[in-house]
């Protein structure tokens, strides 16, 4: 039960509406199949008049629009022994974020359920998709003319323009986005009156005037600048930079610090990482004339691949956001969404990023370049650990740090892809690799052992056909990638 006015301002503001594909009121329906059916409709409606999440409020009369109150509890309502939330999580596909509040208003008791807006397909339950057509709900495909205009919204949303908050006065912009961090991250001189500082933002597309005058926060300005994610709704706050660490080599040990991230990027980012090196094992390097403290994971490769991590995510995932697991042996970044580049092309391809206006404002706010040297940098601070590993799955793309680990040590792929790596930085720097640069690269010594050790590993990436000879004819004209 919550009594947060916040949540009482959103009842009131949705009361202001007449129902539609985005909204509902009921009494007392407690149906689970009724509820699944409201969610794939309204989740689809939202998308369909490019609103960020659909509605349904228990408690509201849906002719005159006042508070009646409702006896419907999401908690006790089951789909034969499954609780109502697991039972649509279920049968929604793609399921979208959505849930329950039970809200305390002064007028009575209200249940509110909010249900994110379709992306990419329409939202379907139990193999349907639904969607509301005047007072009824019903099968998207018997209605062809509101099916193919979803289709075509669906194909030409921008995550990025979206309204994550809508119709505000000019003051809760301003409590609700952190804005002093912008100008200090763009080093510019905050102005000194509320109207300049939203046309700033406003050019920037963190904010946007709507039709009624008021002003709406976009998905871009929330997912940078939000004080407070959750501010935003359930959607938003799972998008937060997530950070585990462990103190073993698995996530069946015990963990160490776990922190999910509430702020906006921008707000987050820096504390994320100081956080993470509060943790990370350091070693003593000794030189000639100095000792110097080195992280097990370089924190410059961890920054880049942090950076592009939030740069290059999917943000059509909806219930999911980056996650960085820190474990004793190697530190891994999680990130919603497939990689626009093969896993071995990332050294040498140019940057594609799903969201350009994210990344061209962190770029001018120092957090990246764009122009794709963000990898480079990784794989040549890796040069006494195993080569950082890229893998791409079912809606997600993975990247791993490894420790330190004397290349001896290291397994067969390993070594594999780190010669490979190797060949690929050389190339790109018109150069080619060759025994003397690869024993140079792992940290080997230059006696007949390693030389042939070397060999060895240049002959598996030949067989496996990472690399190729520039010249069969001339072996020691050294070696490219495969592609070149």
């Amino acid at each position: 039960m919550t009594t947060d006015t916040r949540d009482i301002d959103l009842v009131d503001e949705l009361r202001r509406n007449n129902e539609s594909e985005w909204l509902e009121f009921k009494v007392g329906v407690s149906d689970s199949e009724a509820i699944g059916k409201l969610c794939s409709a309204l989740s689809n409606g939202a998308a369909l008049v490019g609103r960020d999440s659909g509605y349904v409020i228990w408690g509201v009369d849906d002719k005159s629009r006042q508070i009646v109150g409702t006896p419907f509890n999401h908690e006790t309502v089951k789909h034969g022994n499954q609780d109502l939330p697991i039972y649509l999580a279920r049968m929604l596909d793609p399921c979208p974020s959505f849930e329950f509040k039970e809200i305390t208003h002064p007028q009575g008791r209200v249940v509110l359920l909010e249900v994110s807006a379709a992306v990419g397909v329409p939202t379907a339950f139990r193999n349907t998709n639904y969607v509301r057509i005047g007072n009824s709900v019903s099968n998207l495909r018997q209605h062809r003319q509101v099916h193919e205009k979803l289709i075509s919204r669906l194909g030409k949303f921008n995550w990025e323009e979206a309204a994550a908050k809508e119709h505000l006065e000019q003051d809760l912009v301003l409590d609700l986005l952190d804005w002093e961090k912008y100008f200090e991250r763009m080093k510019k001189p905050k102005p000194t009156n509320s109207e300049e500082i939203c046309e700033r933002l406003e050019a920037e597309g963190i904010i946007r005037k709507n039709d009624a005058g008021k002003w709406d926060i976009t998905n871009l300005g929330a997912i940078l600048f939000a004080r407070n994610l959750s501010n935003f709704g359930v959607s938003m706050a799972r998008k937060g930079i997530r950070l585990a660490v462990y103190r073993g080599d698995g996530k069946t040990s015990d963990v160490k610090d776990k922190r999910d991230g509430e702020r906006g990027y921008v707000l987050d980012f820096d504390n994320i990482l100081d956080r993470i090196y509060d943790h990370v094992h350091v070693r003593e390097e000794v030189g000639n004339s100095y000792r110097e403290d080195i992280p097990d994971f370089p924190k410059r490769s961890t920054r880049e691949l942090l950076v592009n991590a939030l740069v290059h995510q999917d943000f059509h995932i909806t219930g999911a956001g980056p996650q960085i697991y820190v474990f004793r042996n190697r530190l891994q970044i999680d990130n919603p969404g497939e990689s626009l580049i093969a896993p071995d092309r990332m050294i040498d391809s140019s940057p594609r990023s799903r969201n350009q206006k994210l990344a061209d404002l962190m770029r001018r706010m120092d957090f990246c370049e764009e122009r794709g040297s963000g990898v480079d940098i990784v794989i040549k601070e890796s040069y006494k650990s195993p080569p950082p590993e890229f893998r791409v799955g079912n809606d997600s793309t993975q990247v791993i740090l490894h420790g330190p680990r004397d290349f001896r040590q290291m397994s067969k792929p390993e070594r594999v892809r780190a010669c490979y790596q190797h060949a690929v930085i050389t190339y790109l720097e018109d150069g080619r690799m060759t025994n003397a640069t690869l024993r140079d690269r792992l940290g080997l010594s230059g006696n007949g052992s390693s030389s042939a050790f070397a060999s060895g590993v240049i002959g598996d990436a030949l067989n496996e056909e990472w690399i190729k000879s520039l010249d069969p004819e001339h072996p020691r004209s050294g070696y490219v990638p495969i592609w070149a």
